[in-house]
C-alpha cells in the first residue's frame, strides 16, 4: 500500500508541476489579470487536497512502527483496532486519489485550450510559430501524460501489485474520460474542513485522539466526487474525439453506440476500473482461482464511502440505531433464544447498545440461469431493513417511531446498491463435486459469524463505532436450500404413486409431513386446519442429513436458520399449481369449441394477443399439455415451467380473459380460493 500510494502522490505533483510551467508561461502573453484566473485557483485546491492525501501517506511508516511495538506487547486488541484502520486508510487512498487525477485532467482539458486560443493570435502575429507549437506539444505531452510511467515500468507495477493483491485504480485516468467535477474560485466547504481536520491532527497529543482525527480524514472530498456519473454513450463519443494515445481509450472509441453499456463496461474491466472492493480466490476440486468477495470487504467500501444505509434503508443514524433495537425486540417475540441476545449481556440484562449496533442481514441463493441457459448458482447477501416497495399504500417514513414503524422491504432500488455478491459459480463446478459448494458456503458463512461476534471498527457519523452484522436466516427456493443445508427431507421426495413398498421418509426439513412406518404416520396430504404434521413443526430431528456448512452462523434452532422464500414458493409452488388447474378447468368449460387441443389453441392465441396489446413479454409462444404437466384428463394439471415470472404473466392473462368472456360466470370455488390467496399478498404489499 505505501509504495503504490508513494508512486500516485509522485504522479500527481509531476502532473501539477507541468501544469504550473504551462500556465507561467501563459501568463507572460495573455496579461497580468490572468494571475487570477479560475484555473490557477482550481490547481491551488488541488494541491491543498493533495497534500492531505501526502499526510495521510505520511502516518503509514510510524503506524508500522507502532503496530510491531504493540505486536510485541501482545496489546492484541489494540493491534486488532490499527490493522482495521490500516485497511480503511487504504481503501480511502485507492478510491481517494484516482477522483485526484480526474480533477487534475479536468483542469487541463478545459482551462488550457481556452487559453491556447487566446494567444495563438497574438503568437502568429509575432511570428513565433516556434514557441507556439513547443507549447502545443507540451500540451498533448501533458493530457496524455501516462502518470509518468514507461510501459516496462507499468508492467513492473501490475505485477507488483499481483503479488500483493493490491487493487490500484490509478488507470482510471486513461481509460474512460471523466465527467466535469465542481471546482469553485473560492475554497469550498470540504477544504474548509480538511484544513480544520489537520489542524486538529497536529494539536493531538495521544495516539487515540490522532486515529481518531485520521479517520475523518478525507471522507468530505469522497462524498463530494463519488456520486459523479458519466452515460457509456457519452464516453464513447468522448473517446472518439481524443487524441489520446491511451489502449483504453482506442478501446473505448471503437465500441459501437448500440452496445454501449456491455462495451464501455467490458473495456473498463480490461483496463482494471473497478469498485475498491478486494477480490480473493479459493482454489476448488474442480477449478483453481475461483473468486469470490468477503462481506467484510462490501462493508468496508460502504462505510468508507458513506453508503452504510444501503443495509438499513435510512441514512439518519440516530434513527437506524432505534430502528434496528424495535427490529430486535419484534423478533424476540418469535426467537427468544437467538445468540443475538444473549452476546454481550450486562449483569443479565440485554446490551440495548449492542443491539443498537447490530445490523439485521439476509442470506440468499438462487440457481438462476446464464444467457446461454446453463445453471449459475449466484450467493449474495441484503440488508432485511429497505425503503420499502413501490406498491405500498404509504411511502413517507418519516411520520413513524422507530416503535410504528412497519419494517419496510429492501425493493426500492437498484439491485446493484442493495444486493452484494459473493459468488456465482457455474455449473459445471458443482454438479458432480458437491464439496465445492460446501468449500464455498464454509468461507462465507465464516466471515458472516466474525461479523456478528467481532463486529468492526467503523466511522458512524462523528465518531467511530464498533458495528455488528447478524445474518438473520438463509433463504432461497427448495432446491437451493435443499443443497445448501444436507436436507434429508425435502419436497423433490414427494411420493409419486399413491402406494408403495417402501415407507415415505418425508417431504418437509421442518415438520414430519409425509413421514411413514412405525405406529404413526403424518399424511402430508392433510389439509384440515388441525393436521396431524402441523403438530411437528420445529419439533427435532429435524430433516438434515449432517449440519450444513452454513450453520457456523450464530443461530438458535438450526430448522429456523432455513427460511422459504415466499415469493418461490407462491411463483413456483401454489400459484404454479392454481393457475394450471384453473386453465384446465376453463377447458373443461369450453366443450362447444372443439376438442382439448383445439380449446388450447384458441387460449394460446389470446394469451399472444394479450401481450402484444399491452407490451409484454410472453416467455412462451403456446399453452400446450406439455406446459401444463396435464399428459391425461385424470392428472393433476401441477406445471411444468421454471420461470417464477410467468406464473405472473398467466394471472395477469387469465384475469383479462375472464373479464372480458367470462365476466358473469360464477363458481364455487371462485370465492372461497382466490380472496385467501390474495389478501396475504394485497397486505403485504400495501404496508411494506
Amino acid at each position: 500500500e505505501q509504495i503504490v500510494l508513494d508512486k500516485c502522490v509522485e504522479t500527481a505533483l509531476a502532473k501539477m508541476s507541468k501544469v504550473h510551467d504551462l500556465l507561467g508561461r501563459l501568463e507572460q502573453y495573455v496579461g497580468s489579470r490572468n494571475k487570477d484566473c479560475r484555473a490557477k485557483r482550481a490547481l491551488d485546491n488541488l494541491e491543498a487536497k493533495l497534500k492531505d492525501v501526502e499526510s495521510g501517506a505520511a502516518v503509514f511508516s510510524p503506524r508500522s512502527v507502532e503496530r510491531a511495538q504493540l505486536k510485541k506487547a501482545k496489546h492484541e486488541e489494540k493491534l486488532v483496532q490499527i490493522q482495521k484502520w490500516l485497511q480503511w486508510r487504504a481503501r480511502l487512498a485507492r478510491v481517494c486519489l484516482p477522483k485526484l487525477f480526474e480533477e487534475i485532467f479536468w483542469l487541463t482539458t478545459h482551462f488550457l485550450p481556452d487559453a491556447l486560443l487566446n494567444v495563438r493570435s497574438q503568437l502568429a502575429l509575432a511570428g513565433m510559430q516556434g514557441t507556439l507549437e513547443e507549447w502545443e506539444a507540451d500540451f498533448l505531452d501533458l493530457i496524455t501524460f501516462d502518470h509518468g510511467t514507461s510501459a516496462g515500468g507499468q508492467r513492473a507495477l501490475a505485477e507488483q501489485r499481483k503479488r500483493q493483491k493490491v487493487s490500484h485504480n490509478d488507470s482510471a485516468m486513461t481509460a474512460c474520460v471523466p465527467h466535469r467535477p465542481p471546482t469553485a474560485a473560492a475554497v469550498p466547504p470540504a477544504a474548509q474542513r480538511m484544513d480544520a481536520l489537520s489542524e486538529e491532527f497536529n494539536s493531538c497529543e495521544c495516539t487515540e485522539s490522532k486515529e481518531m482525527v485520521l479517520r475523518k480524514l478525507g471522507e468530505p472530498m469522497l462524498l463530494a466526487y463519488l456520486d459523479i456519473t458519466v452515460p457509456c454513450t457519452d464516453i464513447i463519443e468522448s473517446a472518439r474525439t481524443s487524441t489520446s494515445s491511451s489502449a483504453g481509450i482506442k478501446a473505448l472509441a471503437k465500441i459501437s453506440l448500440g452496445h454501449s453499456e456491455s462495451g464501455v463496461h467490458k473495456v473498463l474491466d480490461e483496463q482494471d476500473c473497478k469498485l475498491a472492493v478486494p477480490l480473493q480466490f479459493v482454489d476448488l476440486p474442480t477449478q483453481k482461482k475461483v473468486p469470490y468477495i468477503r462481506m467484510t470487504d462490501w462493508i468496508f467500501f460502504l462505510a468508507s464511502t458513506g453508503r452504510l444505509h444501503y443495509l438499513v434503508g435510512t441514512s439518519d443514524v440516530m434513527k437506524r440505531r432505534e430502528l434496528c433495537l424495535e427490529f430486535w425486540r419484534r423478533l424476540k417475540q418469535s426467537r427468544p433464544d437467538h445468540p443475538v441476545y444473549s452476546s454481550g449481556k450486562r449483569a443479565g440484562r440485554e446490551d440495548t447498545d449492542r443491539l443498537r449496533n447490530t445490523i439485521p442481514l439476509l442470506h440468499h441463493g438462487d440457481e438462476g440461469r446464464t444467457y446461454r441457459k446453463s445453471p449459475l448458482m449466484v450467493l449474495s447477501t441484503h440488508g432485511v431493513l429497505g425503503r420499502g416497495c413501490s406498491q405500498a399504500a404509504d411511502q413517507n417514513k418519516d411520520n413513524y417511531t422507530a416503535q410504528e414503524d412497519p419494517m419496510r422491504l429492501n425493493f426500492l432500488g437498484s439491485t446493484l446498491t442493495t444486493h452484494y455478491i459473493f459468488a456465482a459459480l457455474p455449473h459445471f463446478l458443482y454438479k458432480k463435486c458437491p464439496g465445492a459448494l460446501d468449500t464455498m458456503l464454509e468461507l462465507y458463512a465464516k466471515d458472516m459469524e466474525s461479523l456478528a461476534t467481532n463486529g468492526l471498527l467503523l466511522p458512524d457519523g462523528d465518531s467511530v463505532q464498533r458495528i455488528y452484522f447478524q445474518t438473520v436466516a438463509v433463504k432461497g427456493d427448495l432446491p437451493y436450500l435443499g443443497k445448501a443445508g444436507h436436507f434429508s427431507r425435502t419436497y423433490s421426495m414427494c411420493p409419486k404413486q399413491s402406494e408403495s413398498k417402501k415407507a415415505g421418509s418425508g417431504i418437509c426439513y421442518r415438520c414430519w409431513g409425509g413421514v411413514e412406518g412405525g405406529q404413526e404416520t403424518w399424511p402430508w396430504e392433510e389439509f384440515a386446519l388441525q393436521a396431524r404434521w402441523r403438530q411437528t413443526d420445529g419439533v427435532e430431528p429435524a430433516g438434515f442429513d449432517r449440519a450444513g456448512p452454513l450453520l457456523h452462523i450464530p443461530h438458535d434452532k438450526a430448522m429456523w436458520l432455513y427460511r422459504l422464500d415466499c415469493w418461490h414458493t407462491f411463483h413456483l409452488g401454489c400459484g404454479k399449481s392454481f393457475i394450471a388447474s384453473a386453465i384446465v378447468t376453463l377447458l373443461e368449460s369450453m366443450e362447444e369449441q372443439g376438442t382439448v387441443d383445439q380449446r388450447l389453441a384458441l387460449l394460446s392465441e389470446d394469451y399472444r394477443c394479450f401481450c402484444k396489446r399491452t407490451r409484454r413479454y410472453a416467455f412462451i409462444t403456446q399453452i400446450s399439455r406439455d406446459l401444463l404437466a396435464w399428459q391425461n384428463s385424470n392428472d393433476m394439471p401441477a406445471g411444468a415451467w421454471h420461470e417464477g415470472f410467468l406464473t405472473t404473466r398467466l394471472f395477469e392473462w387469465l384475469e383479462d380473459y375472464m373479464g372480458r368472456l367470462h365476466k358473469d360466470d360464477t363458481h364455487p370455488a371462485l370465492s372461497e380460493v382466490v380472496p385467501r390467496m390474495l389478501v396475504f399478498y394485497i397486505l403485504l404489499f400495501q404496508r411494506l
